[in-house]
C-alpha cells in the first residue's frame, strides 16, 4: 500500500471513529434532557402522588 492510500485509509477511520463519538455524545445528551424533565416532571407531583411513585418502585425493586 502506498504512503498517500494508507494515510487516506487513517483519515478515514478518523472520520468514521469521529462520526461513532458525536452520536454517542448526542445520545448522552438526549439522556441527560430526558434526566432532567423527569425530575422536573416529579418535583411538580403532589405530595401523594410523589408517595405512591415511590412505593411502586420499591414493590416493583422487592419483587425482583
Amino acid at each position: 500500500m502506498t504512503k498517500d492510500l494508507k494515510a487516506s485509509a487513517q483519515l478515514f477511520d478518523v472520520a468514521n471513529t469521529d462520526d461513532e463519538v458525536i452520536d454517542v455524545l448526542e445520545r448522552l445528551l438526549d439522556t441527560l434532557k430526558r434526566g432532567r424533565q423527569a425530575k422536573a416532571d416529579l418535583a411538580g407531583l403532589p405530595p401523594a402522588d410523589l408517595r405512591a411513585v415511590l412505593m411502586f418502585r420499591a414493590n416493583r425493586q422487592a419483587s425482583r
